[in-house]
C-alpha cells in the first residue's frame, strides 16, 4: 500500500492519491513548498511505484537544489528500480544498515 505521508530531508510530504479526473494530465507531481506529492491513482503496482519514487527524487533534487533535468529524474527513478529488481538482496541489505544506524 502507498504511503500516505513521507519524510523527505527532514520535510513532510502528504501523498495524495488522485482519480484520472482529478489529475488527468500527469501520472505524478511533487509541490515542495506546500508538501504534497500527488499521484494518479489506477496505475498497475509496479507503475505507481515507480512514479512515487520519480516524486521523490524530484523532492530531493528540489531540496538539494541540484537542477536535474526531468530526464535525469527519469533515468534515475528507472535505474534505481532496476538495480532493486535485479539485486533483491540489496534492498534488504539497505533496510539491515538503516536499522543498524
Amino acid at each position: 500500500m502507498i504511503p500516505s505521508s513521507l519524510t523527505i530531508i527532514g520535510k513532510a510530504y502528504e501523498v495524495q492519491l488522485l482519480t484520472v479526473q482529478e489529475f488527468p494530465a500527469n501520472c505524478g507531481e511533487t509541490h515542495s513548498a506546500q508538501g504534497i506529492i500527488k499521484i494518479q491513482e489506477g496505475q498497475l503496482l509496479y507503475d505507481e511505484a515507480d512514479t512515487l519514487l520519480h516524486e521523490c527524487i524530484h523532492a530531493l533534487d528540489e531540496r538539494f537544489q541540484l537542477k536535474l533535468t526531468e530526464r535525469q529524474v527519469y533515468c534515475t527513478t528507472v535505474g534505481l528500480l532496476s538495480l532493486l529488481k535485479d539485486n533483491p538482496n540489496m534492498l534488504q541489505y539497505l533496510v539491515h544498515a538503516i536499522d543498524k544506524n
